[in-house]
Order: structure tokens, then C-alpha cells, then sequence
């Protein structure tokens, strides 16, 4: 008898995750090599690898749709999406979007030759140099550091500031530019760095400066219990070691 109701009670958990798994709308900005980008019509990416990996672990198809990182909350708010990432904040609710554990880790640097000879150790120490930054950064990289490039943001002045929607030319024109600093991404540098051959030996010939604070994003879902099935996954994804091995696949010389 008690075997017979331990069938019965296998049946119907597993009747049960069928019939909650479904399919998923998943916003995702491409355009951040190694983090995330559509290649030949392909998504690839470690974030977005890890993303979708939680997910359909968990039994859910998942699609996955390009959107822009400054509508992520939007797409969660009132585009009827489940889940977006990367989002920042400070803890696990917002206005109805419930956010995962910490996900993802981003490193801002500043970047110059080293023969250059510069120190920068605080945002405030970038003032004398040309910045090389990707698009928006005036708006991402706080105030500090918008009060000292602002005018030159808004006269167009690209001998003090200069912003490239396309990070592959911001890196070549860092390479073009005496005295200029780039500012980016770190591990963003690495990739275009690890796929340069021309000048992946001059790495030692770098400065890496951190003026700026890492940040911690999250992924943000519409339900609660989608949230804490994802935290759940995302935790045997570290003890596992797969979540690392995503990321070291991406940076591999």
C-alpha cells in the first residue's frame, strides 16, 4: 500500500512539472562579445549560454529576442517577457519584477600603453586624456565621470571623447590612437584581444587602470517562482564548475 501511494505521488510530481514547463520569452542585448552576440545568425555568448542553460534545465523551451539593454525593464513590464538580463539592483524586488541572485560580474577598466606613462587610479585622474568608450557611456559610467566629459559629448569633440557603437572599432582605434585611454569592458578587451594576432604579443605593453567599481547584474523575471527555480539552478551551475568552464571557453587564447 504505502509503495503503491509513493507511485502515485511520483506520477503526479512529475505529471506536475510537465504541465507547468512552457516556453519562455528571454530579452537579451547582443553586441557584447564574449557576453553575448548573434553571429551569422546564431546566438552566442557565455551569459547567454548560462541563461538559456538554467532555464531549460529547469524543463522550459526557451526564445530568445535581441533587446536594447535601456528596454530590458520595459520588455518585462509590458512586453509580456519572462525573463531579461542583464539588469542592475540593489535587491530581490522592483515594481513587480523579481530579481535572481548576483549572475553576472562586469569590470570596467581603463586601458593606455604603458609607455605612456599614466597613472589612473580614480575617475578623476582621467581628466587630462582622450577616452575611447562604447555608446551611451556618458550615461553608464556615472556622474563623476560625466561632469568631466559632458561638454565634450555634447559638441561632438572626438579629440576629448569619443563614443563607438561598435566595439570591435572602438578597440582598433584604441591601436590608432597615441595617448588616447580606451575605456571598456575587461573582459570584452580580452575577447578582441585573444582574436588579434597582430597584436595579442604587445598585451604586456598595456596598462590596465581600475577607476571604476565592478558591478553585479541579475536576471529579472515577471514571476517570483520562475526566479527561485533560476537561483536554484544557477547555484548547482557553480558547484558544478559549469559555470566557470562557460566563461573560460569565451576567453581562451
Amino acid at each position: 500500500m504505502h509503495r503503491y501511494c509513493l507511485y502515485l505521488l511520483i506520477v503526479a510530481l512529475l505529471a506536475w512539472q510537465d504541465g507547468d514547463a512552457r516556453e519562455l520569452r528571454l530579452a537579451l542585448p547582443s553586441g557584447k562579445p564574449p557576453y553575448v552576440y548573434i553571429e551569422q545568425g546564431q546566438w552566442h555568448g557565455f551569459e547567454y549560454e548560462l541563461t538559456r542553460l538554467a532555464l531549460e534545465r529547469l524543463g522550459h523551451q526557451v526564445s530568445v529576442e535581441d533587446v536594447p539593454h535601456n528596454r530590458l525593464d520595459y520588455a518585462l513590464r509590458a512586453l509580456q517577457f519572462d525573463a531579461a538580463t542583464p539588469l542592475l539592483s540593489d535587491g530581490p524586488e522592483d515594481e513587480g519584477i523579481h530579481f535572481s541572485a548576483p549572475f553576472m560580474r562586469y569590470e570596467n577598466v581603463a586601458i593606455s600603453k604603458q609607455a605612456d606613462g599614466y597613472h589612473i587610479a580614480r575617475i578623476a585622474d582621467l581628466a587630462p586624456y582622450r577616452v575611447l568608450t562604447w555608446r551611451n557611456a556618458i550615461n553608464h559610467l556615472g556622474p563623476e565621470f560625466k561632469g568631466i566629459y559632458n561638454d565634450a559629448f555634447r559638441q561632438g569633440d572626438a579629440s576629448r571623447y569619443r563614443e563607438f557603437s561598435d566595439q570591435a572599432d572602438q578597440y582598433r582605434q584604441f591601436w590608432a590612437s597615441p595617448g588616447s585611454v580606451i575605456i571598456i569592458e575587461k573582459r570584452i578587451f580580452r575577447w578582441h584581444l585573444n582574436r588579434d594576432r597582430l597584436r595579442a604579443a604587445r598585451e604586456p605593453q598595456l596598462a590596465i587602470h581600475h577607476p571604476f567599481p565592478a558591478n553585479v547584474y541579475r536576471v529579472g523575471f515577471r514571476d517570483a517562482a520562475l526566479r527561485d527555480a533560476f537561483d536554484r539552478e544557477l547555484t548547482k551551475l557553480q558547484a558544478s564548475g559549469e559555470y566557470q568552464a562557460a566563461i573560460d571557453r569565451y576567453l581562451e587564447p
